[in-house]
């Protein structure tokens, strides 16, 4: 036993350094030695390492620390079930996503970010959408999500409707992706004038 990771603090911050700097496997080793260590996994360890197979698309893993945490109670947590909702939405499986999201993470920004990212993700936009308009304040992950859907759709009108929106209801000058996503619209729309 290493006797710097004497306590969960230690041994969550070294799986958060390694997956937040791209060394996503050597952090699913960590969360695998930090039990085998004698300590168990706080809510903490379980975003950290929900975040790493949401990263690698790891379902089967994903389905197995879901289950872990429906036993030791931590879905509550909203990052906690916000990080499940993550999983399966990456790895394409948007039935057990919304199954996740409708007992748990109803009115949790970021499980219904995860669910509308995952949505635009697969081109069920007007699913997407009807999460987006439920939302009161909407974050630049759920626009940015939403433009790229309705542009990998072709739909550019759904896009020029929804830059009009992001306009009027965004007081900041919109981000980088937000415009290059109205200019692509434009263009497959073949037309100048919104362009301008």
């Amino acid at each position: 036993r290493n006797p710097e990771l004497n306590d969960t603090i230690s041994w969550n911050t070294l799986i958060s350094g390694y997956a937040q700097n791209g060394y996503e496997e050597e952090a699913l080793k960590m969360a695998v030695s930090m039990e085998q260590s004698g300590l168990k996994w706080d809510e903490h360890t379980v975003a950290a390492v929900l975040n790493v197979l949401s990263s690698l698309k790891r379902l089967k893993i994903g389905k197995e620390v879901h289950a872990r945490v429906l036993k030791n109670g931590s879905h509550c947590n909203k990052f906690v079930s916000s990080g499940i909702v993550d999983v399966y939405c990456k790895c394409g499986n948007m039935k057990y996503a919304e199954s996740v999201h409708l007992l748990y993470g109803f009115g949790n920004l970021y499980s219904t970010s995860s669910m509308i990212v995952g949505y635009s993700s697969q081109g069920k936009m007007v699913e997407a959408k009807r999460l987006f308009d439920s939302l009161s304040e909407k974050n630049l992950v759920v626009w940015t999500a939403m433009f790229l859907g309705y542009l990998n759709l072709r739909q550019p009108d759904s896009v020029l409707e929804l830059a009009r929106e992001f306009i009027a209801k965004e007081s900041n000058i919109p981000d980088s992706l937000v415009m290059v996503s109205i200019l692509g619209a434009c263009s497959l729309q073949a037309s100048m004038e919104p362009g301008k």
